[in-house]
């Protein structure tokens, strides 16, 4: 019963997950002043909308097959980067706070994103505790693949927490940059988690993962690519 519990709350975080995907591209009314932070980038692009939509597919894929393929142990390896990427997004919100008191908007996103890594320990240390049901190691290009993905969420990261300008191919806040440079040096656990444990299942979530959130991305990007200005076109490969 317990196990069935926990495969019906992992699903509905999956669902949630979905939905706010979804919310997020097509721009909701509910998500339209999602961002806490005022000033000149009050209001996110709709490239940033496109992308933070990708970021919640990403996390909706993998949860979803953890829920209908009964693999609760899989869970953890997610979890470590969510709980990444919310410690450090909240430690900055309340910073940010600290410097703007009046802006009661970023207390409380801090105290949000506080509640969810609070939440994501305890999946971590629920999955840990999961037996695992498949051995098979991940194929040798599989697994190489990993590290030229953990190599380039680090360097992307990175830059864009040291607030690195140019890094991706549209206009972003100071703020923008921390928050989403956060995020991609949580992915870069997922998929060191993966490389750590090499097993199928601890790896098949951040294909999962980064197949949605390339798929989120692919359309906006083409559309964005003959409007991008000369310094992102070179950073970018054109």
């Amino acid at each position: 019963m317990t196990r069935k519990l926990n495969r019906i709350g992992v699903g509905v975080a999956g669902m949630a997950s979905a939905v706010a995907a979804i919310a997020l591209y097509f721009r909701w009314p509910i998500v339209a002043d999602i961002w806490p932070w005022t000033g000149a980038y009050a209001t996110l692009s709709p490239l940033s909308f496109f992308f933070l939509s990708s970021i919640a597919a990403a996390v909706s894929a993998p949860v979803l097959w953890i829920a209908i393929s009964d693999r609760l142990h899989a869970a953890a390896p997610g979890a470590s980067n969510l709980l990444i990427a919310f410690i450090a997004i909240a430690v900055f919100m309340l910073q940010g706070y600290a410097a703007e008191p009046s802006n009661s908007r970023l207390l409380q996103s801090a105290l949000l994103v506080g509640v969810a890594a609070i939440a994501n320990v305890i999946i971590y240390l629920l999955g840990r505790k999961m037996p695992d049901p498949d051995k098979r190691p991940l194929p040798a290009l599989v697994r190489y693949s990993y590290f030229v993905f953990i190599a380039a969420l680090i360097i992307v990261g990175g830059q864009l927490v040291l607030k690195m300008p140019n890094v991706l191919p549209w206009d972003i806040s100071v703020e923008a940059s921390v928050v989403y440079g956060w995020i991609f040096l949580g992915a870069s656990v997922y998929f060191t988690y993966a490389v750590v444990r090499s097993t199928w299942s601890n790896a098949a979530g951040q294909l999962l993962g980064f197949l949605a959130y390339d798929v989120g991305l692919i359309l906006p990007f083409i559309r964005h690519f003959s409007t991008v200005r000369p310094f992102g076109r070179s950073k970018w490969g054109a």
